[in-house]
């Protein structure tokens, strides 16, 4: 092939490592874009206003910006367009290819300039799109993934040029409490550089000539026609006779003093008992006569779930009226109303199958679910499609809030996983239904530590922001604080579902002296094949332990199993003889504990159920002569004298 001059020798060597000496300017001109991209990696800045006032009123600040007409004769695009535009890669009816899934480009992809059929053509950053979520309209957020995505342009660039990010400002964005973090970031920008990352503030038209510029030749459609025509930022740029903004005027609006409206004051509700409401006209009615746009979410969410999306109402369809009242809560920062608004429209957020690859790929399991209800368990890396059929197949119709929360877990434990991967310590599985219940505890005992009055503060009327600061907040505590009671630490450990270290080979231990196995409640572990087959360290053993401790229904219920398997561990340590031939039974052991600890503390002659006493149980303190472990040792010995226990012969010689 290469003789009859099919194949290039640049088609077989693409980076120039074993090229012939006729073809040596070529493999210079490789290596000088390499040394380029290498040592003098500038991460270039335009500032684009959606309106001339915003850019006034940023001016005072001495923020320098451009509107869209400025930019003129550039085009500026979202990043859903690039989507679009890249779906005619490899497109080919007579083969039979679809092209290039609508998967999202990175912040790589968006700092290119393009070329399309004679369009200078930029995008903005996938995390500025406002199509499909909502965690850009958090402006604290945003400044964290700014900072995070220039860190990752500037170590993962590799073109000759410069890369160009292109930051779109808008109103509902900037006013805020947060605008002094804002300002902070543009002082930084000025200046020359922010958090060691090289940076230079420019114009859009003067950085073209100096970026990364790539030509889209297999382009055959009208750009226009690429574009989707239902994006907040329509791409109207595309006629030259109609280039007026890209970006949706409704987020324009603000109140007189020049800020957008102010978040509705927290966890306000009003009393209608949502778990009776069934007839449409009754929930319709409630709709008009309410206030608060939280409680006409959640009637809207009963109406969807009952009758669905497509329901007609005298507003329009179900869908259209959670739309309009979703745009509102936007604007107002309402994030209850945001989230359960999102989750009725659908909406995912980006790098949602990429966040639990990382997962996986630190040998982390991902269960989608509400606590108390089945859940899905992701062992494997799974397509966005499926993916979100679980999410609103098994999650949405138990908790409408939850479906949108669940997803900015996943891509916050995502972030986690490369660059905080201690916090993972001893958590296999990480179950997000029960994960919210440890941040809504913790949340509740900040608030209450803080004496600040009765607790206000609803989990899902938290900003995105604060949500990821919670969640670090969960995963990285170790419980020193005082007033928390071993219930609460019981109930975190339970719900993060994490270990303490060697757990699993103590769990081995108990299994090679149990040749019945362990049973907790339905589900049984046997002893064979998984002792002879597998070490504590294998992740098949560690999936089957996990298994039997899902079964478990409440956090402190998992994590009193965990304390009763480290405490028949050691029993068997000691009695290295003894063997038990039926199987242990967990939530036996764990019941006659809990019934010797009450008879003892609790001289009550009222009867109590079995969770009443397990819950008493998990109150008290583990350490000392009437401690959990205590009792949990000596329901270990009662019940192994009423079992049928072998002795090892060859454990009992005397030297």
């Amino acid at each position: 092939l290469i003789i009859g001059d099919f194949v290039n020798w640049a088609d077989l060597d693409p980076l120039g490592r074993h090229l012939p000496p006729s073809m040596t300017g070529y493999r210079r001109m490789l290596q000088d874009g390499q040394r380029a991209a290498e040592g003098n990696t500038i991460v270039q800045i335009s500032l684009v206003a959606e309106s001339s006032s915003l850019q006034a009123r940023l001016a005072t600040y001495g923020i320098a910006t451009q509107t869209v007409q400025q930019v003129e004769p550039i085009i500026v695009l979202p990043q859903s367009s690039l989507v679009q535009v890249f779906r005619e890669l490899g497109v080919n009816k007579n083969l039979s290819l679809s092209g290039r899934p609508a998967r999202p480009k990175g912040a790589l992809g968006t700092s290119v300039v393009y070329r399309i059929k004679g369009d200078v053509v930029v995008f903005t950053p996938l995390f500025l799109d406002q199509t499909d979520f909502y965690m850009s309209s958090d402006m604290n957020l945003l400044i964290e993934v700014i900072k995070d995505s220039l860190k990752f342009i500037y170590t993962n660039w590799n073109k000759p040029k410069r890369p160009l990010m292109v930051l779109l400002l808008r109103v509902s964005q900037v006013w805020g409490s947060h605008f002094e973090r804002l300002l902070e970031m543009m002082a930084a920008f000025k200046q020359g550089g922010w958090e060691g990352v090289p940076v230079q503030l420019g114009r859009l038209q003067q950085f073209i000539a100096s970026s990364s510029v790539e030509q889209l030749d297999f382009v055959q459609e009208d750009l226009g026609k690429l574009t989707p025509r239902n994006s907040v930022m329509p791409p109207t740029l595309l006629s030259r006779q109609s280039r007026v903004s890209v970006f949706n005027p409704r987020s324009s609006r603000v109140s007189h003093a020049g800020r957008s409206a102010s978040p509705p004051p927290p966890q306000i509700t009003e009393d209608i008992d949502f778990s009776k409401l069934y007839d449409p006209t009754e929930i319709m009615g409630h709709f008009e006569e309410c206030v608060l746009v939280i409680t006409k979410m959640q009637l809207l969410s009963r109406l969807f779930l009952s009758h669905g999306p497509g329901f007609q109402t005298p507003l329009g369809t179900v869908v259209e009226v959670v739309k309009s009242l979703y745009d509102r809560a936007l604007q107002e920062h309402d994030w209850h109303s945001i989230r359960i608004g999102a989750s009725l429209l659908s909406k995912t957020v980006d790098s949602l199958a990429p966040s639990i690859t990382l997962m996986v790929a630190v040998n982390r399991q991902v269960c989608l679910g509400v606590l108390g209800h089945t859940e899905h368990v992701i062992s494997e890396p799974l397509p966005p499609a499926e993916i979100q059929t679980v999410l609103f197949n098994s999650v949405r119709p138990h908790h409408v809030a939850d479906c949108s929360l669940q997803q900015e877990l996943v891509r916050y434990l995502g972030g986690f996983a490369t660059s905080e991967p201690a916090l993972f310590r001893g958590m296999q599985r990480i179950r997000l239904g029960w994960l919210t219940q440890a941040m809504a505890e913790e949340l509740k005992m900040s608030e209450t530590s803080a004496e600040t009055g009765p607790v206000t503060t609803n989990l899902y009327q938290l900003s995105p922001s604060a949500i990821k600061q919670l969640l670090f907040t969960v995963l990285s505590s170790r419980y020193e604080n005082a007033e928390r009671t071993w219930l609460q630490q019981r109930r975190r450990e339970g719900s993060l579902n994490r270990v303490p270290p060697h757990f699993y080979e103590k769990v081995l231990q108990v299994l090679l002296q149990s040749r019945g196995g362990l049973g907790l409640y339905k589900y049984h572990l046997p002893q064979e094949p998984l002792v002879q087959d597998n070490k504590p360290q294998d992740k098949s053993f560690i999936l089957c332990v996990e298994e039997l401790l899902s079964q478990a229904p409440r956090p402190e219920y998992r994590q009193l199993v965990v304390e009763l398997l480290i405490v028949l561990a050691a029993f068997f340590e000691r009695n290295n003889e003894v063997v038990v031939s039926e199987p242990i039974s967990l939530n036996e052991l764990l019941a006659e504990a809990a019934t010797l600890y009450t008879n003892e503390h609790l001289h009550t002659a009222d009867p109590a159920s079995r969770d009443d006493v397990i819950l008493a149980f998990a109150e008290s303190y583990p350490h000392g002569k009437n401690g959990t472990t205590a009792f949990l040792l000596r329901a270990c010995v009662d019940y192994l004298l009423h079992s049928d226990v072998d002795f090892d012969a060859s454990q009992c010689i005397v030297s």
